[in-house]
């Protein structure tokens, strides 16, 4: 089933079109031998190393580089990584609260995702009230949800015209409104994103 391969291609995905940030000439704080790191354990939803080196990674961007693509892309992946560990019942809600303490209004640039009107796990779609994109994560046979995304688009075009993007691959940016958690058989993360555009999009072919 299609739906159960995704959380599989969900990082493998994420850099088939080259990272670009408004300092093209500076050096990359992130390294492709850094990617090459960190993207198996993601994968293989080994969340516990993905964690330590994700926010390793996280620590090198200071100052204005925290608001880079680079640094929205690695954000994204503590993300996802803290989401797996609260789904899998490795840390506690409150652990996970902690850990992502202070980032709000921080940018996070995610992998692409399909956009699908009718799907359920590991799809964007429109909210049922209209007002707002989402996404549920979950593992790869979609027995754990790790994370709800809600997606407060800039444009709502992108609200009224949603229709358009079916079947599109999607990768968004946007800035991290609020964190927290939820559930409590299935605890997971549930984050807001505001301000959210089309950072790229797969052509048809």
């Amino acid at each position: 089933m299609k739906t159960l391969l995704l959380p599989v291609i969900f990082f493998t995905a994420l850099f088939s079109t080259p990272v670009c940030t408004a300092q093209d000439e500076d050096v990359n704080l992130i390294t492709e031998e850094d990617w090459n790191t960190i993207i198996p354990y993601l994968v293989e939803e080994d969340f516990a190393n993905a964690e330590k080196v994700s926010l390793e990674f996280l620590s090198r961007f200071k100052g204005d580089d925290e608001m880079s693509d680079e640094a929205g892309i690695v954000r994204y992946m503590y993300l996802h990584t803290i989401g797996g560990l609260v789904g899998n019942k490795e840390i506690s809600k409150e652990e996970a609260e902690k850990k992502l303490k202070g980032f709000e209004g921080k940018v996070i640039i995610t992998p692409f995702n399909k956009y699908k009107t009718k799907g359920m796990f590991n799809y964007l779609s429109l909210a049922e009230d209209g007002k707002a994109w989402r996404k549920c994560a979950t593992n790869e046979g979609a027995t754990v949800i790790y994370m709800f995304e809600t997606f407060e688009m800039e444009d709502k075009l992108l609200l009224d015209n949603a229709d358009k993007y079916e079947g599109k691959n999607l990768r968004m940016v946007a800035l991290i409104k609020s964190v927290g958690t939820g559930g409590f058989a299935m605890p997971r993360l549930e984050v807001t994103y505001s301000s959210t555009e089309i950072w790229d999009m797969e052509e048809e072919e």
